[in-house]
């Protein structure tokens, strides 16, 4: 795009461009025949200037056009352009061009922002058309324009098209992206629905390019089939053929999906077939990251043929919200939530709930650390297991296992049945059994209810937002699930897969608690990074390095910074030590993995199950004692 852009523009007039990648802006100066210091120094010579940031952007530019992945990042920049002092006034009025795909609300609110300021102009403007309209500027650009300022559409169509091919104007700014996002919708479904036909007829014994043929040629042609047919050797210069790299990438598409999966409930629009499709997509982004989104496929085994461990995905994505009309709003005693102690995603919602001071207002119940045919099962009411709330369900008191509340919900119901389960006591429906939007919904959705103290708890800063959501991707997918990936491994080499990765990780973190934990991951104050890693961590000595093969290293002798930090939230921070109950963890990880354990046999050690502050593993200590020489 900022190619096209450059090479259309008149030639007196300069390109600004940011990025946050800098190698990246190194090579597009260098690709348009300016040299770039190695330092990453202002292009020099005609026609393109590198900003330092995007304020810089904006102050030197009548029309700046951004491109970024989350609201998040969108509202991040844009917050840092309209703080004060206010940018330089410039006629004609300074123009704004987001062409992310984010949510309506997002944008609309960014939209607000800058109009609220005065000092310009806002409209949506995401596009379609991927890697090769982009290359080749036959992109399509749905435009949310307000039709009530003068000539802006007439202003910025002319802009749009110097990068594509045809600008559709679809009403008032957010309607690109409602736009936008109802394509991206089929589209995923689509890609699926593709996949499955074409897997229909082979395993039938059709050719597959000749079915593709037939496709493409009669009813069912669609773009997934006709330009971008997941099966390799059907559509030639289809990422498929090429090991499916390039293209659109399957995390994007399950980003897309769940905004748009998302606007739709804001808007009271059905969808039938949104959930299913987005769990594909969550299976398939965490097995092929960073592949085209067309490598979908089902994966619903703990390990596939490979040996490999692939973790199923949660079922229910609702969300509460104190927006006005929210289906699920926010209310006391209306919520019920049932975890696990054992468990490491249950342990995130009990712990923010503790910081958020929410335990007047969401009541818990524990299940038994025993998961076993039937999966978790309630305390009965003559056991005496330790830790608050491990009881016979108060709500269901006939229930014997969490799988009722499943069935009761949907009596059809064929997903797993997992902690955390987020339930609606008065509309008798699951909101959520996802832990990572469980523990957002309690950071903000029930401040209304809290008192300040706790409403100013902020686990998610938005100035630490993108590093927050950054360290979230490997942490999840190196530790938290690493570990379970090394320990479900039915073959060496998918455990070696698994294994080598997970301790790169440690050391990374390690390397990261080292320089900044004062006390906490970002300093001085807990965030979700804190939570969402000491949940495995704390498990770690405990289970993980005899249970789950994760031996390299332990913690204690292997981690000093890691282990100061942990150490430090499980003995002063009430929130992370009163919910780590060790003999949940323990027994349920060595008696319910039968497959790992065949004999049950819980290990005695490690001894303690967490050191005292003040000591360390004479290993450790020595260490210690020769980095302060």
């Amino acid at each position: 795009m900022a190619k096209n852009l450059r090479a259309k523009i008149p030639e007196g007039d300069i390109l600004m461009i940011y990025d946050v990648n800098k190698e990246a802006t190194a090579r597009f100066v260098e690709e348009v025949g300016i040299a770039a210091s190695s330092t990453g120094a202002k292009g020099k010579g005609t026609g393109i200037e590198v900003a330092d940031t995007p304020r810089e952007v904006a102050e030197k530019s009548e029309t700046t056009i951004t491109v970024l992945p989350e609201p998040s990042h969108v509202k991040n920049v844009f917050h840092s352009i309209l703080k004060p002092p206010s940018l330089p006034p410039v006629n004609p009025e300074r123009l704004f061009i987001d062409c992310s795909t984010i949510d309506p609300t997002s944008s609309r609110d960014v939209a607000n922002a800058v109009h609220s300021t005065s000092l310009g102009l806002f409209v949506d403007a995401p596009m379609s058309g991927g890697v090769v309209g982009a290359q080749a500027a036959t992109l399509t650009f749905m435009l949310g324009a307000s039709s009530r300022s003068g000539q802006l559409v007439e202003r910025v169509k002319p802009i749009l098209e110097l990068m594509g091919r045809r600008v559709l104007h679809l009403g008032e700014q957010g309607a690109g992206l409602s736009g936008k996002l109802a394509n991206n919708y089929l589209l995923a479904l689509s890609n699926i629905a593709t996949a499955e036909a074409m897997n229909l007829g082979i395993k039938w014994g059709l050719d597959p390019k000749v079915l593709g043929q037939l496709i493409n040629s009669s009813t069912g042609r669609c773009w997934s089939s006709e330009v971008n047919n997941p099966v390799p050797g059907v559509v030639d210069g289809a990422p498929a053929g090429k090991g499916y790299e390039g293209g659109f990438g399957v995390s994007l598409m399950r980003k897309d999906l769940k905004l748009a999966m998302a606007a739709a409930a804001e808007a009271g629009a059905r969808l039938e077939l949104g959930q299913k499709a987005a769990q594909v997509y969550d299976e398939v982004a965490e097995a092929e990251k960073g592949k085209d989104f067309s490598v979908s496929g089902s994966i619903t085994n703990w390990a596939d043929k490979s040996g490999e461990f692939k973790r199923g995905q949660s079922a229910f994505r609702n969300f509460i919200s104190k927006k006005p009309g929210a289906e699920f709003p926010p209310e006391k005693g209306r919520y019920h939530l049932y975890v696990s102690y054992a468990c490491p995603w249950a342990h995130r919602t009990l712990i923010v709930r503790k910081l958020k001071g929410l335990e007047d207002i969401i009541p818990y119940t524990s299940v038994h650390w025993h998961m076993q045919e039937k999966g978790w099962r309630f305390a009965t009411p003559n056991e005496d297991i330790p830790g608050g709330n491990v009881t016979p369900d108060p709500i269901h008191p006939n229930f014997t296992h969490l799988r009722d509340i499943y069935f009761k919900v949907d009596p059809e119901y064929k997903g797993r049945f997992t902690v955390p389960t987020l339930y609606d006591v008065k509309q008798g429906k699951i909101v959520s059994n996802e832990s990572s939007e469980i523990i957002r919904m309690f950071y903000t959705e029930f401040d209304d209810l809290l008192p300040e103290k706790f409403k100013n708890v902020h686990l998610l800063p938005e100035d630490l937002r993108q590093q927050i959501d950054e360290t979230n991707e490997w942490t999840y997918n190196e530790i938290n699930n690493g570990v379970y990936k090394s320990g479900f491994a039915t073959s060496q080499e998918a455990y070696e897969k698994a294994v080598h990765p997970l301790f790169a990780s440690l050391d990374r973190a390690e390397r990261h608690l080292a320089r900044h934990a004062s006390p906490y991951y970002y300093g001085s104050h807990i965030t979700e990074s804190d939570i969402r890693l000491y949940t495995t961590i704390i498990r770690f000595d405990a289970v993980y390095v005899q249970h789950f093969k994760c031996n390299i290293r332990d913690i204690r002798s292997g981690y000093p910074a890691i282990h100061k930090w942990v150490r430090h939230l499980y003995w002063n921070e009430p929130a992370f030590g009163e919910t780590t109950q060790f003999e949940h963890i323990k027994r349920h990880y060595t008696r319910s993995h039968g497959q790992i354990n065949p004999h049950a046999i819980t290990p005695v050690g490690p001894v303690p199950d967490i050191l005292p502050l003040d000591v360390e593993v004479p290993a450790a200590a020595a260490a210690i004692r020769s980095t302060n020489v």
